[in-house]
């Protein structure tokens, strides 16, 4: 299944969870697993027909990796819930998973995501695990130390 993971900055404009099952399910045309996690904070696992091997009989020009596939996907689950449903909200996906294996792991691989996007990236909504490299490397610095640099390099 492909995860994402959906944080809302606000109340939700609709009755909450049935309403949101219910976009999503017209959203991906296929039943979801929908898991609220914390407040304004759901784990989405959609299904694995969404991302589409290589080998589908597509001509090598046409050919989208599956990053590429997974984050247009994101771009439209965002658009959609923000203006149908939550407004303002920030969405995350994450590689094809099998929950029972890693569905824990990789819930706290996108909350990561979401902070540090978030934190490095102000304005963005969508964020991408594989995007992040170095911002997950200058997050894991203290801040009192990145303070201390700053300061060394502007003095």
């Amino acid at each position: 299944m492909v995860p994402f993971l959906l944080v809302s900055e606000q109340e939700a404009k609709g009755s909450g969870y049935g309403e949101l099952e219910k976009l999503l399910k017209s959203f991906f045309e296929e039943d979801v697993v929908l898991i609220p996690l914390q407040e304004k904070e759901w784990l989405i696992l959609g299904p694995g027909a969404l991302v589409h091997d290589e080998a589908d009989g597509r001509a090598d020009d046409e050919e989208e990796s599956v990053e590429e596939q997974l984050a247009g996907i994101c771009y439209g689950l965002h658009d959609m819930l923000a203006s149908e449903w939550i407004g303002e909200c920030h969405v995350a996906v994450g590689l094809p998973i099998r929950p029972n294996e890693s569905a824990v792991e990789t819930t706290s691989v996108l909350r990561e995501t979401i902070m540090l996007g978030r934190k490095f990236h102000m304005g963005e909504n969508i964020h991408l695990p594989w995007m992040i490299h170095l911002e997950r490397l200058l997050g894991s610095i203290p801040e009192a130390q990145r303070i201390r640099y700053m300061e060394q390099m502007l003095s």
